[in-house]
């Protein structure tokens, strides 16, 4: 019996495609469907086709069939085949998501799969179409496990529809399917582009492991220590004094605070505020307005040079989101880093692990290097540590700029002796320079001086969803 061969065409059939579908023809069954005249009734008769049981495979040209490319993935799990004999002329995450869906993807320009980041044996390049054999194609077995998108919602708790995102087009999500669950560190740093063709998150369920440790805050006893322990403030905005004030007061350890503020009059305000701190010495100064918060660190690097723990937070206001999002993340920082049962609980991992150098709040999202510049710069700097270190292609790291450290673990960075000059002037964007750069490079630095870097999480609070200004 002859199979049925469903094709979706975006606009005219190509003189490519039309090689492609004659050679079809030969020995299965043709319908194709057309953009121009898709409506609701012709789903359903696509629908229809696949749930029948005769369709062997679906060809398509463009990504105006994603719904029925997953309809005809998730339901049946037919063959699908695109022809791409044109540069596609796509959002780059809506080609990711074609491309993720495709069983092959017969291109006749190796061009435009070349500039992509990712590399995949589903590319069957041919500049001449005519030699193509496309039986051979249609009839390779795909090895597809059925239940696959249960076992993923499953064993990550998400949902079924979430599932299917992870597991065809996993390498363009932009959060992790759970705490700890940053599987691009899993992927092979050494590679320039990542092989979709190996989901990492199944190397997640099958070892049950995670590429690093997440510590669930729990309510510790108080953990005596010798060690001497400072903190580093940036208080662009003085106005959050009295806040910080109050979480610092409210710790069980005695602790001393260095600020770092832009003007000489925010000096007064945030010292009348910190008078009422009584558990350590208050020391604040006036930084030149250049580099934010990072620079402010490491120029009063000598002030904390004799403590064996140092912790950095700042009066983070992110100009990009709404008051009230920006507020929320504020907090949800905060109280990973400063409230009572986290910082008790931070210093009892540092007491149990001398090789422990860096601490962070766990954060959903993935946004690894987020751009080109970030990375270049970062390269910049990771050589003038040392001319043979290189760069991992993918990262975790803590988001916002804000964790307690071992002071050893960060000598590479402190030894650099940056000043505020070597960062640009403001104003400036939301990425794409030294300072978030650096912010980058933490974890990294940590490794490179010895030791290890895990994450906090408070079981009971969430990173809230993040609103941009309109």
């Amino acid at each position: 019996m002859r199979k049925i061969i469903l094709v979706f065409i975006g606009q005219e059939v190509s003189s490519e495609m039309n090689i492609l579908l004659e050679k079809v023809r030969k020995k299965h069954i043709v319908i194709i469907f057309y953009y121009k005249k898709w409506c609701w009734w012709q789903m359903q008769v696509a629908k229809i086709f696949f749930m029948s049981g005769c369709i062997k495979g679906m060809i398509t040209d463009h990504n105006n069939f994603l719904s029925i490319m997953k309809f005809a993935k998730r339901c049946y799990q037919v063959c699908i085949i695109s022809g791409v004999f044109r540069t596609p002329q796509m959002k780059t995450s809506m080609m990711y998501e074609f491309i993720g869906l495709c069983d092959y993807v017969i291109v006749n320009d190796k061009s435009w799969v070349d500039s992509l980041d990712i590399s995949s044996k589903r590319f069957v390049c041919r500049t001449d179409i005519t030699n193509i054999d496309i039986e051979p194609i249609l009839d390779q077995k795909i090895s597809i496990d059925r239940n696959i998108i249960k076992k993923i919602a499953q064993y990550f708790k998400i949902s079924k529809k979430r599932a299917f995102r992870y597991h065809y087009f996993w390498w363009k999500q932009h959060y992790k399917p759970c705490n700890g669950g940053n599987y691009f560190l899993l992927l092979d740093s050494c590679s320039r582009k990542i092989s979709i063709d190996h989901n990492p998150l199944h190397k997640i369920m099958k070892n049950i492991t995670l590429p690093y440790k997440v510590n669930y805050i729990s309510k510790k006893k108080i953990c005596r220590t010798e060690h001497s322990i400072a903190i580093h403030i940036h208080m662009y905005y003085p106005e959050f004094s009295n806040e910080l004030c109050n979480y610092l007061n409210d710790l069980d350890y005695p602790l001393d605070i260095f600020i770092s503020t832009t003007t000489e009059k925010n000096i007064t305000t945030i010292g009348s505020i910190f008078e009422k701190y009584s558990k350590g010495s208050v020391d604040i100064e006036c930084v030149p307005n250049q580099g934010r918060n990072i620079s402010a660190f490491l120029l009063m690097e000598k002030r904390y040079k004799n403590y064996d723990y140092i912790g950095h937070v700042h009066t983070k206001k992110s100009q990009d989101l709404t008051t009230q999002s920006s507020d929320a993340w504020r907090n949800f920082l905060f109280q990973h880093l400063l409230s009572k049962d986290a910082f008790a609980f931070t210093l009892s991992l540092f007491a149990d692990n001398e090789k422990l150098g860096l601490l962070f709040p766990e954060d959903p999202r993935l946004p690894g290097w987020s751009s080109l510049a970030n990375k270049n710069l970062a390269l910049e700097l990771l050589k003038k540590i040392d001319h043979h270190l290189t760069l991992p292609q993918h990262i975790e790291f803590p988001i916002g700029a804000m964790f307690w450290a071992r002071r050893k673990a960060l000598e590479p960075l402190f030894d650099l002796k940056l000043q505020p000059q070597d960062f640009p002037e403001e104003p400036l964007g939301i990425d794409g320079t030294l300072a978030h750069a650096i912010e980058r490079l933490f974890p990294y630095l940590c490794e490179i001086s010895g030791f290890t870097w895990e994450t906090l999480k408070i079981p009971s609070l969430d990173m809230p969803k993040l609103h941009r200004k309109k």
